[in-house]
Order: structure tokens, then sequence, then C-alpha cells
């Protein structure tokens, strides 16, 4: 019976600023959450998240699966397989995981789906409204990136920070409820490109791909490893930017109405009860009454170029 596992080993991270407490029985865990999360200090305070993380003995081969997430009200559970599954009360922030032996040696596996997972739907229900977009600040003035997978959200936000842009978040930023000065927190530690990527920065070539996500192999470099990047946890928006890449040509900006950026944003909102769906929407509704456009772009110095100008830089 799992809830007769002991789990000896504790220790408190800060995913995006926030208190979390981690309990388990292996080693293994705590690492992988060190490489998620070890250099965030405390931003926020609050009442802990608390995850509990049993390793089990099944000793059978590993099965790296995609979970299959499903969420009712408060409740979020994450079931890759008998021996690999999570549940978490949202409203509570507390959760609680079984994983197999043989799956806990990938960390990066544990980590995407997992242990991040659990936490940040969690940040997500009780303080946050989740962005699919990157962002990046010059002179301390903010731009979210937002584009669907491939959109090049990734490259780009890293293109600016080699050309002095300060680097917050590459596709995972978080807009704080509740406020009117628009801070987004960001993940700027780490970046995962597409493998195709290195074809575009020498410096990720011959860098190792995993696919701990969704199947498709990413290269995942540690920001805290380039000391030349200059890297914030949060910053206030100023612009927002949908990224739409096209073949050839020099890069454009083109308005976008206050409705479409709403109906994009909105579309992408995790499916929690009403109560919270209202809360984040709300957050949208003041995001987008800034000027949202479209940039169009093919090369990176042209898109850096009109960023600029976004900001009157």
């Amino acid at each position: 019976m799992m809830q007769a596992v002991e789990l000896p080993l504790e220790r408190v991270f800060f995913p995006l600023g926030y208190p979390m407490r981690i309990s388990t029985n292996s080693s293994q865990v705590l690492r992988a959450a060190e490489e998620s999360w070890g250099p965030y200090q405390s931003e926020f305070p609050g009442p802990e998240l608390r995850l509990r993380i049993a390793v089990s003995k099944d000793d059978g081969p590993p099965q790296f699966l995609v979970p299959v997430c499903r969420t009712q009200w408060h409740m979020w559970v994450n079931v890759a397989d008998e021996h690999n599954f999570a549940i978490s009360d949202l409203s509570r922030g507390l959760g609680f995981c079984v994983l197999a032996p043989a799956v806990v040696e990938d960390s990066g596996y544990i980590r995407y789906h997992f242990i991040e997972a659990m936490a940040y739907s969690m940040l997500a229900y009780l303080y946050l409204t989740p962005l699919h977009a990157g962002c990046v600040a010059l002179n301390g003035r903010g731009i979210l990136l937002f584009g669907p997978s491939g959109a090049g959200k990734s490259c780009l936000a890293f293109a600016c920070a080699k050309r002095g842009w300060t680097y917050v978040s590459d596709d995972g930023s978080s807009l704080i409820r509740g406020r009117d000065d628009l801070i987004v927190i960001g993940k700027p530690y780490r970046i995962r490109f597409r493998e195709s990527a290195a074809d575009l920065f020498p410096e990720l070539q011959g860098l190792r791909a995993s696919a701990p996500g969704n199947g498709e192999p990413s290269i995942e470099i540690d920001t805290t490893e380039m000391p030349d990047m200059t890297t914030a946890t949060r910053c206030r928006i100023e612009r927002v930017v949908f990224l739409n890449r096209i073949p050839s040509g020099p890069a454009q900006l083109i308005p976008m109405a206050e409705q479409e950026a709403l109906r994009r944003l909105e579309s992408e909102l995790p499916l929690f009860e009403q109560t919270v769906h209202e809360a984040q929407k709300a957050s949208l509704l003041s995001l987008v009454k800034l000027p949202a456009v479209t940039l169009h772009y093919s090369d990176f110095d042209s898109a850096l170029d009109r960023l600029r100008e976004l900001l009157g830089q």
C-alpha cells in the first residue's frame, strides 16, 4: 500500500518564487527538482505547496509514456500508466505522485511530466495566469512573444538575449493575477530548443537532444552557465507580440484588434473551474489593453529591429 511508504527526504524549493515542500523517498527526485528550481529564491510569501513523491519498488522495464491529464473542479490527475501517475488538490496546493524506479532514472521525463506539471498547475490555479509565450525585456521594458509551437519563440528570445536584451522566458510565462502593473514571471534559468535550432546558433551544435516532453527531441541549456547572458525572473510588460514566421522578406509589424488578441489568449487557458477561469480572463483583459501586433519575420536581425521600434528604442 503506497500510503504506508515512508518519505523521509524533504526539501523546500521556490518554483517561480513560491514556496513548495517536496517529501520523497528518493534522492533522485530531489536532484531532479534541483535541476528545475535550484536557482530560484523566495519572492512571494504564503503557505507552502506540498508534493509527496513516492518511488515504488516496481522493478519492471521503463515505459516513458506521455501521461493523460484530466481536471475536474479543483482535482487534477496525470496518468502515464499504473506505475507512474500523479493526483493533486489544486485548491489546497497538495499533490501526490507515484513513480517507478526505472522512470526516475530519466530526470528530464519526471521533471516535465510530473514534478513541474504538478507545481505549475497548482500555481496557475491559485495565483497565476499561464501564457504560452516567451518574454524578453530591453532596458526594463518587457515584450511577450506569443505563437504556436514552431513559431520561433525560444529562438527569437535567445537571439534577443545574444544582442543585449534581458531574457525572462522561452515559451512559458505567467502573469501575476490581481495586480495592475502587468508583471510577468518567467523561467530564465533554462531554454529548450528544437534540434533544428543548432543550425541557427553555433553554440548549440554538438549538444545532445533529449525528448522529455511530447516525444519530440529538444536541446536544453542552462543559462546560468552563460555568463554573457542577462536574465531576470520577472518584468513589467509593455507590448504583446504574436509571431508569424514567413519564408522570406523583411520583418513587418501588423496591428491586431483587441478582441482577436483576447480570443487567441483565452483559447490557451487551462480548463479550470469557472471562478478560476474568470480570474485568469480578467488578467488577460488587462493585458490586451496594451497594443497588440503580429510580427511577420524571416530573419532575426530585422525582427529585432522591429521589436526595438515597437519600444521606441
